[in-house]
């Protein structure tokens, strides 16, 4: 006979963890962020030739580094 037993994370194990994933989760956030401010201040040094060479105007950069585009 098979007994289905059921064990309980040890006290404040759950709490702990979801400090870290908040943790996680806000570290990503803040990496993304900065990732596209990086990539909005890069495509504001070009020009509006260059832009349009790539198939983009000033008014993409935003949405582009936003990833809406």
């Amino acid at each position: 006979m098979n007994a289905i037993t059921q064990r309980t994370a040890p006290f404040g194990a759950i709490t702990v963890h979801n400090i870290v994933s908040a943790l996680y989760a806000l570290r990503t956030r803040f990496e993304d962020r900065l990732a596209a401010r990086r990539t909005a201040a890069q495509l504001r040094a070009l020009t509006v030739a260059q832009l349009d060479d790539i198939g983009l105007t000033p008014g993409d950069i935003d949405d582009i580094a936003a990833g809406r585009l």
